[in-house]
């Protein structure tokens, strides 16, 4: 996102917060995007044939993270995996035991893990507490070859 962009919608989005008593709700956005002259409007799909299919869409997204397999028979994890290469080709899920025993699909899904690390490190990185987490996490990636992503 470009920085103006992210500026404009920064700025909206805080007006909307403050509007509603510091809180910001996803409904509020929605309402708030609305009227065609919205600086929001043209983020979202009002073509309610679409907009029901996406979210029908998100849906199953949502059924495909809820179904878990054991794995070698003694842990439940998620049965199926979105990775990279089938995110620009249009989506899709792998099945967990194909990528764990396929090198490159492996590696592929470890450098996915690496960036959703270092996401939710920018977000929590603030709190003291959890330091130990990412001082450890940090030795693992550099273990494994995986540099700073973000």
């Amino acid at each position: 996102m470009s920085p103006k962009r992210n500026d404009i919608l920064l700025e909206e989005m805080e007006r909307i917060r403050l509007e509603r008593g510091g809180i910001l709700n996803p409904i509020d956005i929605v309402d708030e995007a609305e009227p065609e002259d919205s600086v929001l409007h043209p983020y979202f799909d009002w073509d309610d044939s679409s907009a029901s299919i996406k979210y029908r869409i998100w849906q199953a997204r949502q059924l495909i993270a809820e179904v878990t397999i054991f794995y070698h028979d003694r842990e439940k994890v998620p049965a199926y995996i979105s990775i990279e290469p089938e995110r620009h080709h249009g989506g899709g899920y792998r099945h967990i035991p194909e990528v764990m025993s396929d090198e490159r699909l492996r590696r592929i899904a470890l450098e996915g893990a690496h960036r959703d690390y270092e996401v939710f490190r920018m977000k929590y990185e603030r709190l003291n507490e959890l330091t130990p987490i990412f001082e450890r996490a940090r030795e693992v990636f550099q273990r494994l070859g995986l540099g700073k992503v973000l």
